[in-house]
């Protein structure tokens, strides 16, 4: 019994020594970590985040226009329980919980914690502040003060650089080419060399005065290497908590509050530690530390305003001298849609030698009832003539894009294959703000794929994340081992890198087979039997672009499974070095395209990825899971984008269609982007 006893007194020992160590010679009470931003529910504020000026400054909550003084107020009380006068120190934090490394243990700092979003005082170099002089009265004394949310909240170096974003993309302001144009007609000698240039180019002298103008304007230097690009590591959406930390002048001065926790920019053994567990614990093991934290405060959500219109990035053209003609004042690329549109056109990248050998056939295989015969005898009619063309991207930017600021909705289109010109376009948006980790719900009404014969149009529709830059600030986590597939189209024999910023997950809906091949299951007996109701169903695939990285104890090859929430995923690679592990899910085609809208949504975690379909937000239903221990999860930053595009089938083996063989398309094939929240 006694043994027992003692047992029991060591344990409530070691939990309190865990726990509650502290004998503090104040109270704080009243801790309120927003009084400023009223909404119905106060004890949860939900922010809608504001695009304005985010393009170029990042996030910021709130901003003026969300909150009048542009942050958050916050107060508490403090009660001062010591013999005399005393100042005490403080400073509030926030973190991300949503997408967030959780606290395994006490005293536990493990390096993905770390990876956390969190901040407190934009300027990092201020440590705690003072109060004034609480004097020893039995009474509680208001402190106040204020904060925001920021990107980079840690002032990373990584982050900092050029301050001219898309330096080579943007067209200068009609102001400031007006200006210079005013600068060059006042300079005789100047002006009378663009007189001459203008005979040269065989321009109007007014058209010479604004090429020459917008030249000087773009080679200008506009670069600030020291400038926080605070958009390179964007507020993460999803609910904060708030932490308060009070402690004494002694304690300050003695440095119990360590500088790194102090001054979350500063490094402890070359790793950035989470102020929350390090408070955490000393608030436990120490005196006259008191912490006070708010679990959850807000919620942000991201909802880009699809009608703000489309931006044209000149660097996603190989040949910068593209069409003009169908510019209009929702979709170009002067100021003002670089500072507004959340979305710009998607410019396929495609490698030269992807071609099509297709039918020299152009059919709407809707309304003309395209049969399957018809599909047969089209091949055998046209065995030994084909046309020879590739995957064309667009020639005209606002061709085939179109933002209603009315209606709020963006229309995506793959243009008709005009008389004499065979032609297979793909076409797509793509956002412009990046973030990292956040659950993707777009509502959507993408072109359909099946006739009512069951012939595909040879049309993937793809709803799909992609790493936002290939620069050093946005390369992964480092994969442990033999490291990453150093690109995209990498194989064996290329030496791995421990580290890339390639990033990829995808909604990849087409008209593929449900099965992989034999070679690919472990035992043949597992492979899943020719089905012939499959013929009204379209794959709804789902992939996560890894890069190979062997890290997950579970990495596999050929087709392996998974369970999430009583449902089995078949998830496939190819070979060990093969960039990609994807899984197929069939689903009616006519459910997912037959209807005015139908939502998709990519649920990205820093352990798992999630993919959900559904007529409605309350009707979702799984069709896709991976988490860490069978895939490396990327968490850098990535963009969402929406395509309809020509995928070459041989990607895609035992598809009952080969793109080579579906005709041209007679009639455009049109999509709707209504919504997309993340959140």
């Amino acid at each position: 019994m006694k043994k027992y006893f003692f047992v029991i007194i060591i344990a409530i020992v070691t939990f309190y020594s865990c726990k509650n160590k502290n004998n503090a010679n104040f109270e704080i009470s009243g801790f309120n970590p927003i009084i400023n931003y009223q909404t119905e529910k106060d004890s949860l504020k939900t922010i809608e985040l504001d695009y304005t000026d985010a393009i170029d400054s990042g996030f910021i909550i709130p901003t003026v226009r969300q909150v009048s003084e542009g942050c958050f107020k916050f107060e508490f009380s403090i009660k001062n329980n010591s013999k005399e006068p005393q100042i005490y120190y403080y400073k509030i934090y926030y973190q991300n919980e949503t997408y967030k490394f959780s606290e395994q243990n006490c005293g536990d700092e493990k390096q993905l914690m770390s990876e956390n979003f969190y901040g407190s005082w934009e300027n990092t170099e201020i440590g705690f502040l003072k109060t004034e002089l609480i004097p020893n009265d039995n009474e509680f004394h208001k402190i106040s003060g204020e904060y925001r949310i920021v990107g980079n909240p840690r002032n990373e170096e990584i982050y900092f650089g050029d301050n001219y974003r898309f330096k080579g993309s943007l067209k200068p302001s009609d102001e400031g080419i007006k200006r210079k144009i005013k600068d060059i007609s006042n300079n005789p000698e100047w002006y009378k060399s663009v007189v001459e240039k203008s005979k040269e180019n065989k321009v109007t002298i007014e058209r010479q005065l604004e090429m020459d103008a917008i030249y000087i304007l773009e080679s200008e230097p506009q670069t600030d290497k020291k400038f926080n690009n605070r958009w390179k590591r964007n507020p993460r959406v999803g609910l904060y908590s708030m932490l308060l930390a009070v402690t004494t002048t002694e304690n300050i001065k003695n440095n119990i509050i360590p500088n790194y926790i102090q001054n979350i920019n500063l490094k402890n053994n070359n790793l950035f530690v989470n102020p929350y567990i390090s408070l955490k614990n000393l608030a436990e093991s120490q005196a006259n530390v008191v912490i006070s934290e708010k679990p959850s405060v807000i919620k942000l959500v991201a909802h880009p305003d699809l009608g703000k219109g489309i931006y044209v990035n000149t660097n996603s053209f190989k040949d910068k001298n593209f069409d003009t003609t169908f510019f209009n004042s929702n979709c170009n690329l002067n100021y003002r849609m670089y500072k507004n549109a959340a979305f710009a056109q998607y410019v396929h990248s495609l490698k030269e030698d992807v071609l099509l050998n297709n039918l020299p056939v152009t059919t709407d295989i809707f309304s003309e009832k395209y049969s399957i015969k018809d599909y047969s005898d089209s091949v055998k009619m046209y065995y030994n003539k084909r046309v020879t063309t590739p995957v064309s991207i667009t020639k005209c930017p606002c061709e085939t894009v179109n933002s209603d600021s009315i209606s709020h909705a963006i229309t995506i289109k793959n243009p008709a294959s005009k008389p004499g010109e065979y032609k297979k376009e793909s076409v797509g948006v793509i956002t412009r703000h990046g973030f990292t980790y956040g659950k993707y719900r777009a509502k959507v009404k993408l072109t359909r794929l099946l006739n009512e014969k069951y012939v595909w149009n040879g049309i993937t529709d793809a709803i799909w994340l992609i790493y936002e830059s290939n620069e050093e600030w946005n390369q992964r986590r480092i994969c442990a081992g033999e490291g990453f597939q150093p690109t995209y189209y990498s194989g064996k024999k290329d030496k791995r890198v421990p580290a890339i910023s390639y990033s990829e997950i995808d909604f990849e809906i087409l008209k593929a087979s449900h099965r992989w091949p034999a070679t690919s299951y472990n035992n043949v007996n597992d492979r899943p039997k020719d089905d012939p109701t499959m013929k009204d169903k379209i794959m709804v695939t789902c992939t996560n672009w890894d890069m190979a990285c062997w890290e997950p104890k579970n990495f596999g090859v050929g087709v392996n499974s998974i369970d999430y929430e009583n449902q089995t995923f078949y998830l496939h690679r190819w070979d060990h070095w093969y960039n990609a592990v994807t899984l197929k899910n069939p689903q009616p085609e006519a459910d997912l395209f037959n209807s005015d809208f139908y939502y998709f949504e990519i649920d990205w975690l820093p352990t798992e990825i999630i993919w959900k379909i559904g007529p409605s937000k309350d009707k979702m239903r799984v069709v896709g899971y991976m988490n860490n221990t069978v895939t490396s999860i990327p968490n850098n930053q990535m963009l969402m984008i929406f395509t309809q595009e020509f995928h070459i089938t041989k990607w895609w083996p035992e598809a009952p269609f080969a793109q080579d063989n579906i005709p041209f398309p007679a009639k455009d094939y049109v999509g709707h982007i209504y919504d997309l929240e993340i959140f």
